[in-house]
């Protein structure tokens, strides 16, 4: 087996995050039981799990590895390709580059002679046919002309393999079951848009969906256009202790006990990998490239941007400014492989209509027509029209027996009206304790 080619899975393997060094490189690159080896290991490390455990125990359970690989199991292969690691991966990618360029040189010769040999075809032809494929070994980087179909495949089959088996971790799984119950997950390219009136939630919404998807073994970053960054430490705390975010802004309120509470989620929260970069009227080039850096230094996957509305890029036309921007996120989530949220304003229109015509359309996402075709996923979260005896079904409005005249906490639902690779459709009840940032899906009829 290529002694290259071992240099860079082993390497790999010892150390994920050289993975970014190495990744112009395609199965097709490799040889053998390698080329299996790389294709799974591409797969676990766009979930995120790709160690020395994982990838020992899928190549154990692929058929496909067992019959080219001569090292006996999985684990006599992993021990020899680890005995190749070393410190100068950009060295090894080059020299297995190298290598499958040679290959292909040499299996262009042959075609070519076959060619040569064929008298219906003019030097002329001939000569079109070597340019061409000459042109198509220069590659620098895969992601210039493409990928083949025979990569896209080797990379696709190992993650329904996964899926099957249920070892495959999707990029995003909403933490929220009545959202769950229509998206299932989010695929690592999308582009998902959480849209709303004022005081509809789509900030509480991110900020749930983020800490649960850190505290799951997730990294996530949010992009603040808007907000002072104290607030989200206290909305923050609010939602790991369950303590209200108000008594926050008054600490005298707080008991000692609840002060306590605060310190000790405090300290959990500063080790949660989950970074908040404020970034007031930043341009998408901006926002990008140092979205671009968590992602390459830190292993971020998830992005957040709240809200899409609040970046500039300079246009006058503000339907155009925002079509840079939806544009460019879409691109971050293309090009990086991380899923990319972001917050959206919907127009007053929504609010001039009939409480019986009140749903939300895509329509209504304010400058909607780029919003509408870049994003791949869209949640409208809508609070529901209640009374007292609907309010008083959660005690979070009840005080000393009485109804607040302010509830904290209000029933609502979530309305997918776009998701590119799944249903859509409207969500049960949720109750959303707005003191908190809580969420819990309610039963259907409860409301």
């Amino acid at each position: 087996m290529n002694n290259w080619e071992k240099c860079v899975i082993g390497t790999v393997i010892s150390e994920p995050t050289t993975i970014n060094e190495a990744s112009i490189l395609l199965p097709s690159d490799f040889t053998g039981a390698n080329q299996i080896a790389w294709a799974e290991m591409l797969a676990l490390n766009n979930q995120g799990g790709l160690g020395i455990r994982s990838i020992t125990e899928v190549l154990r359970n692929n058929r496909d590895f067992r019959r080219a690989s001569d090292a006996g199991s999985s684990e006599a292969y992993i021990q020899d390709v680890v005995s190749y690691r070393g410190g100068e991966i950009q060295t090894y990618v080059d020299k297995v580059m190298d290598e499958s360029t040679r290959r292909a040189i040499q299996r262009m010769s042959a075609l070519l002679a076959i060619d040569a040999a064929n008298e219906k075809k003019t030097a002329e032809e001939l000569l079109d046919y070597v340019e061409r494929k000459l042109i198509e070994l220069r590659r620098v980087d895969h992601t210039e002309t493409g990928v083949s179909m025979a990569d896209l495949m080797s990379l696709f089959i190992p993650k329904i393999e996964q899926q099957r088996a249920g070892t495959f971790r999707p990029a995003w799984t909403p933490a929220i079951q009545g959202l769950k119950d229509i998206i299932m997950f989010a695929e690592h390219a999308d582009f998902i848009g959480i849209a709303g009136r004022p005081g509809d939630a789509k900030s509480s919404l991110m900020r749930y969906e983020f800490y649960n998807h850190v505290m799951n073994g997730g990294k996530a970053w949010i992009a603040n256009l808007e907000n002072d960054p104290s607030e989200y430490a206290r909305n923050f705390i609010a939602l790991d202790t369950g303590i209200d975010s108000a008594k926050m802004k008054d600490p005298r309120r707080l008991t000692d006990q609840e002060m306590n509470a605060c310190k000790a989620s405090a300290e959990r929260l500063s080790r949660l990998p989950l970074k908040i970069k404020t970034l007031p009227g930043a341009s998408v080039k901006e926002l990008v490239r140092t979205a671009r850096t968590a992602i390459t230094t830190e292993g971020v996957d998830l992005i957040g941007v709240d809200y899409i509305q609040l970046m500039n890029n300079g246009m006058d036309d503000k339907n155009l400014d925002v079509s840079i921007s939806s544009s460019g996120l879409r691109a971050l989530a293309l090009e990086s492989n991380v899923p990319v949220f972001a917050n959206s304003q919907l127009s007053r229109a929504i609010e001039t209509r009939s409480a019986d015509h009140n749903e939300p359309q895509l329509s209504d996402l304010r400058q909607s027509g780029s919003l509408e075709q870049d994003f791949t996923i869209v949640v409208f979260p809508r609070r529901m029209t209640a009374g007292p005896n609907q309010y008083r079904l959660f005690p979070e409005n009840i005080v000393d027996g009485h109804l607040l005249d302010r509830p904290k906490a209000v029933p609502m639902r979530f309305f997918v009206k776009k998701n590119r690779n799944g249903e859509i459709g409207t969500s049960d009840p949720i109750k959303w304790v707005m003191s908190t940032g809580n969420f819990q899906t309610l039963q259907r009829g409860s409301i």
